[in-house]
């Protein structure tokens, strides 16, 4: 690398105003900004010389947080504001197009490496993350196995505090790689859409341009050249493509606002998302290339024509109509074929977000409401201050009209943190290296596994009773105790959990938990072990301090409630920052809120490609009884039943519906597998889904054949042999 910068996680509460907030941020080295080439908007950002232990303390502000909070104020630069306790100055506010991956920084602060408190401990290896600019010619498999040469010999020297491989993965990766798909899936069903309307578009113009005929014909024998007849045909289809490329111009600048208000929060940089003038300039090459593209087959088709036939036919049929209409019928089955692979992978899509949606996460959210608080660390460094804090505002809090349980834990489900601890079990073999057991590691109070209705399996709950001067408790997920206790009973059983800065405590199961869904919905739910907060060791209390989630179960609705909750908090320290209060089933919301966005849009293409494949579908059989009117009319006349002529009519709808469907579905069958990853508990092969979609998508056929077959059956024998 030719430089190396790095950031660590930083979060303080902003006090010295009216209402404490808990801000997000980054302790960076002093390079890290220069090496990114990040700007900042006033003032200036962090330089290596910040990164001094004796210089005065500084902050960069985030370009949301100065907007947000400081009114976009161009004097906050030289201000003090008091983070944590302690005085910084604003050196400068960020560029709002700056990003960090997976990072929602409000600020920025010097990391002081020096000074670090976990420069000594190396068994805490996730603190830090790197960014390294390669040098020329360097390929990243190169940096990697670089990197994981010296990360063999720190294993050799601490076998003990080191058992990891470093990654390399490029920013951009880092950015948008989780995101990166649903994109990509969403595009591709705008260029399905796209792709039919354009052939409709085709369609339209080969019906016109049997229609002028005689028009056409009387041209070429006044005179005009076949060039000159495509370049007027080719004209008429970009003007057409121009004027749909610009009302879709204006809908787009009238709506980009709402759809961005609908993103997903994991979507990086959705600030940035504008109607600009490359934006004018893609769709005006889109238009003018799809007037080109799926005019020219149309415009030569006419051109080609025998206008002397055409002067002399009657204006209804053409030696050339089957041909034209042989080429309308395979655009139509294209059609069906791209709509019927679209409609699947909405099909899809729809079915897994279902399941997700009914699955059970392992708690009942249903009249919670959540606070996640953050507590100034200097004024509660140990365990003993915050349960002291704890009880205050549990008594407050449980007091409240309505409430049923309220709990606290460190950690609550589905929030974002995680945190993680390894166990070995007590009297049996030590296990080493990768096969010492995980589990996820919870910090609770007696009332939080209630609030949530998480059902204890066996044993018993926390109590008031375990106190710091009792015998060490733990309460452990069902899966733990399927994987280490499949016959027998863990109660009693004893484990010993490195919790306390590495070292292993000696805890008594006391309690089986049901399973909940710690991270996500997606993942079956990981091990977990609960621990009482008046039992956790002294180095742990500030993880407490820096999230502690209160969870309140009321017996009714939880409008209102939050103002009242704020308000107790603060009567009981106002420097303690109340952030995120709100129902907890927003973290549910949260959990699919990226899959409720691609799916609302793939579902609204998806529609939108069964209309326009219906419409296709209904003009092209439309047209044909309108050339075949003479033809119906003779065989009406001749004793032809109405049931005959619609069933006619309406069946050559169904089978080019019924063609495209084929073909789409084996289409689907190679293609849906690009969206395997986005889908639960459906594989992407899934018939059930498959066939009924293609059902749907026949009887729309069907459907939009009825109207015409109709008017088939009602054609007037003499009146049509007359014309």
């Amino acid at each position: 690398f030719s430089e190396v910068a790095a950031y660590g996680n930083f979060s303080a509460n902003l006090t010295g105003e009216a209402n404490p907030q808990r801000l997000q941020g980054m302790r960076v080295t002093g390079n890290l900004f220069e090496m990114l080439g990040a700007r900042a908007e006033i003032g200036r950002t962090i330089v290596p010389d910040d990164d001094n232990a004796g210089k005065a303390k500084v902050v960069v502000l985030s370009h949301g947080l100065w907007q947000r909070h400081y009114g976009s104020d161009p004097g906050i630069v030289g201000k003090k504001i008091t983070l944590g306790g302690e005085p910084f100055t604003v050196a400068g506010v960020l560029a709002g197009s700056f990003v960090v991956p997976g990072q929602a920084a409000d600020v920025m602060v010097p990391m002081l490496a020096d000074a670090d408190p976990f420069r000594h401990n190396r068994s805490s290896i996730s603190f830090l993350r790197a960014f390294g600019r390669l040098k020329p010619g360097i390929t990243q498999q190169q940096a990697k196995e670089d990197l994981n040469t010296i990360a063999s010999q720190l294993k050799r020297e601490y076998p003990k505090d080191w058992d990891a491989t470093i990654n390399v993965v490029p920013m951009r990766d880092e950015i948008v790689g989780n995101v990166q798909l649903m994109l990509l899936v969403i595009l591709s069903a705008v260029g399905m859409v796209l792709l039919i309307a354009c052939a409709n578009m085709a369609s339209f113009l080969l019906a016109k341009a049997a229609a002028r005929r005689r028009e056409l014909a009387i041209r070429t024998a006044l005179g005009g050249t076949r060039s000159r007849l495509i370049r007027q045909l080719l004209t008429e289809s970009m003007l057409l493509a121009l004027a749909g490329g610009g009302l879709g111009v204006l809908f787009a600048a009238w709506g980009v606002s709402g759809l961005v208000s609908l993103l997903p929060a994991t979507l990086p940089r959705t600030a940035e998302i504008h109607v600009d003038a490359r934006m004018f300039g893609l769709a005006f090459l889109i238009s003018i290339l799809s007037g080109l593209l799926f005019g020219l087959l149309p415009a030569v088709e006419a051109s080609a024509a025998d206008f002397n036939e055409a002067l002399r036919s009657d204006g209804r049929t053409s030696p050339g109509s089957q041909g034209r209409n042989r080429l309308r019928r395979v655009l139509v089955i294209g059609e069906v074929a791209v709509s019927l692979v679209l409609l699947i992978g909405a099909g899809l899509l729809l079915k897994s977000f279902m399941l997700l949606r009914d699955l059970n996460p392992g708690f009942d959210s249903r009249h919670v409401l959540s606070a996640r608080l953050a507590l100034p660390s200097k004024r509660y460094p140990t365990r003993e201050a915050i349960a002291t804090l704890h009880d205050k505002i549990q008594s407050r809090l449980a007091s409240l009209p309505g409430v049923e349980s309220v709990g606290s834990a460190s950690i609550a489900p589905l929030s974002g943190p995680l945190a993680s601890t390894d166990f070995q079990i007590a009297g049996r073999p030590a296990l080493t290296g990768k096969d010492v057991p995980t589990a996820q590691y919870r910090m609770i109070d007696p009332g939080y596994l209630a609030a949530l209705r998480v059902p204890i399996q066996r044993g018993r709950n926390f109590s008031a009773a375990d106190t710091e001067h009792a015998p060490l408790a733990v309460i452990i997920s069902e899966s733990i105790a399927r994987a280490h206790w499949r016959d027998g009973d863990p109660i009693g059983a004893h484990i010993l959990m490195e919790d306390d800065l590495g070292r292993a405590r000696d805890l008594t199961i006391v309690g089986v938990a049901g399973d909940v869904r710690q991270e996500n919905l997606e993942n079956p739910p990981t091990p977990c072990v609960y621990v009482a907060m008046a039992q956790i060791p002294n180095g742990n209390a500030r993880w407490i301090a820096n999230n502690m989630f209160w969870l309140i179960r009321t017996s009714g609705e939880i409008s209102g409630l939050g103002d009242t909750v704020r308000r107790q908090i603060q009567e009981v320290d106002p420097d303690v920052a109340a952030a995120s209060i709100q129902p907890f089933d927003q973290y549910l919301v949260k959990a699919v809120e990226s899959r409720r966005f691609s799916l609302s849009l793939i579902v609204a293409f998806a529609g939108a490609a069964l209309l326009l494949a219906a419409s296709g579908v209904y003009a092209l059989i439309a047209n044909l009884v309108v050339q075949r009117t003479r033809e119906i009319g003779v065989r009406i006349a001749l004793g032809a039943q109405p049931r005959n002529i619609f069933w006619q009519v309406a069946g050559e709808g169904v089978l080019l519906t019924s063609a495209g469907a084929a073909i789409g579905l084996g289409a689907a069958f190679i293609l849906v597998r690009l969206i395997s990853s986005m889908l639960y508990g459906v594989t992407s092969h899934d018939i059930v889904t498959m066939l009924e979609v293609s059902a749907v998508l026949i009887a729309t056929g069907g459907a939009a054949s009825y109207f015409p077959a109709r008017r088939a059956v009602n054609v007037d024998p003499v009146i049509a042999m007359r014309e």
